[in-house]
């Protein structure tokens, strides 16, 4: 009896494309943030200085998006490793939108004309090289 390995090439080579995707995904991150001046306080409950800005304590918005963001995007990555080329800004974009979103979902919100409505629009997402 004798077996045959067909396809191993491929194999090979398709090994060393997500080596080099998971390596180009070492050198970028992605940031999920807001610029407002509140935007701490209403996060973390506290202002840097240690006073106290929301007296419910902080809503972690953005804290709680990407936490549901790592869990879930093995997906994305899968997805990027298979289709892009060059995976890692691709990703890290893709895994930043969606945060990005999410965080949107979670934040505290008002009217139109509230400044909460403005905390909501204020939620950015950037991916950066290391």
């Amino acid at each position: 009896m004798q077996i045959n390995l067909v396809g191993m090439e491929d194999v090979e080579k398709q090994m060393a494309r997500i080596e080099r995707g998971l390596e180009a995904m070492k050198n970028t991150e992605g940031i999920v943030y807001s610029k407002l001046p509140y935007a701490f306080g209403v996060h973390e409950g506290h202002h840097r200085g240690g006073k106290l800005a929301r007296r419910a304590g902080g809503s972690f918005y953005i804290r709680q998006a990407v936490d549901e963001v790592l869990a879930r995007g093995d997906a994305d990555l899968t997805e990027g490793l298979k289709k892009v080329t060059a995976p890692g800004a691709w990703v890290m974009r893709r895994l930043g939108l969606w945060a990005r979103r999410r965080a949107r979902q979670l934040a505290p919100r008002g009217g139109a004309k509230a400044a909460s409505y403005r905390l909501w629009r204020s939620v950015k997402h950037e991916v950066r090289k290391k």
